[in-house]
């Protein structure tokens, strides 16, 4: 993509200003949050590269708190709206409200969407995590919102991420140990009553409940325990529990950002954590053995990271600067690294296949060439 290639537009809000934008599913529009407005507004793309054949309507406003955030569902059928109080709102595309419901998480800070658009899990001021499906949704209603499991009730969770296809979810506790659970049935692609680790960052480095053959913590690591509505109040008041809770989140929330990341295919894990001298570190994991495959960098004092994601099918890791305003682009060698084990290792179960053979050895040895051509910054 060459410079002369690209063809911006500029839009004029003035006197609001937009601080949030999303795509549609077919890149037909997109939608911005207008910070001063509080409201979300639809340009209509258009062929033509004018600020004037951008067509655009403002939704209407549902709620009076300040709205922190939006997606929109990868089906194309509602918007998902979340705000600080734990108010979560879900319209369709023309703005109709079809469900309205809250988290009771004292405070909502994280809402996200998984790509089969049927769950999404929030993260807030209480403990862990929880995850919401959707029951019988169309363009025109939603029966229910089930909230089905709750993830890592015992420790605050700083970030989360769905695989691409939705069937896992990884997360990150305190001392960033992380873990991966698994949301749907292989076999018949259903949502699981009870979701199960399957990888345990720190049980398997420390050796501890683990299987030898599948190197998986064992079925009886109960780590996630079913919703309960009445948690908050049966637990502790509410009061108490802010107050536990406040120096916790104010490390996620304040600068020490932490991220994390699947692959599409599920065999690597992008890690951007923090030291105790605010310095970030990136690091991506073999998920099968939870080893570091790659540390892209580490001890960097840089603020305003905030997203990060996996493109082009592995190729490339995506990381989103507030500060600077910019996108930074790695390339992924871990995907390469990962896929000459895994051909090496299919070369070594078929010995007397010489002609399959001497197709993965030229796989192999492209991609052993590319890395070369990659680490030496050719």
């Amino acid at each position: 993509m060459s410079e002369g290639s690209l063809s911006p537009l500029r839009l004029n809000l003035e006197p609001d200003y937009c601080d949030i934008i999303r795509f549609s599913p077919d890149n037909k529009a997109f939608i911005s949050h207008l910070a001063e407005s509080n409201i979300l507004r639809v340009f209509a793309i258009s062929k033509k590269q004018s600020p004037k054949s951008y067509k655009h309507f403002d939704l209407p406003k549902l709620y009076s708190k300040k709205m922190i955030g939006f997606e929109v569902a990868n089906c194309g059928v509602y918007i998902l709206s979340y705000y600080r109080d734990c108010t979560i709102i879900i319209t369709n595309v023309k703005g109709l409200e079809l469900y309205r419901l809250n988290t009771e998480q004292l405070s909502l800070n994280e809402c996200i969407l998984s790509p089969c658009s049927r769950l999404f899990a929030t993260r807030g001021a209480t403990k862990g995590i929880k995850l919401w499906k959707l029951i019988n949704y169309s363009m025109d209603q939603i029966d229910k919102i089930e909230n089905f499991a709750d993830l890592s009730r015992d420790q605050m969770v700083k970030s989360f991420a769905f695989s691409f296809d939705s069937s896992k979810i990884a997360f990150v506790n305190g001392g960033n140990s992380w873990k991966i659970c698994e949301l749907l049935d292989i076999t018949t692609g259903k949502i699981k009553s009870e979701p199960n680790v399957i990888i345990d960052s720190f049980l398997t480095l420390k050796g501890l409940d683990t299987d030898s053959h599948t190197n998986k913590p064992k079925s009886r690591d109960k780590k996630i325990i079913k919703s309960n509505p009445k948690y908050v109040s049966q637990a502790k008041g509410k009061r108490q529990l802010e107050s536990e809770n406040e120096e916790e989140n104010e490390e996620i929330t304040n600068g020490k950002t932490v991220l994390v990341a699947l692959a599409e295919e599920c065999n690597c894990l992008a890690l951007l954590s923090h030291e105790e001298n605010g310095g970030k570190n990136l690091s991506l994991y073999n998920i099968l053995n939870v080893m570091v495959i790659d540390t892209i960098f580490e001890g960097v004092k840089e603020d305003g990271l905030f997203k990060m994601c996996f493109y082009d099918n592995d190729k490339y890791l995506l990381i989103g600067h507030k500060s600077d305003k910019r996108i930074y682009v790695f390339h992924n060698v871990s995907s390469y690294k990962l896929k000459i084990d895994k051909l090496s290792f299919k070369k070594k179960s078929n010995p007397n296949d010489i002609t399959g053979n001497k197709k993965l050895e030229e796989e192999i040895s492209k991609m052993e060439s590319l890395i070369k051509r990659l680490s030496s910054g050719k």
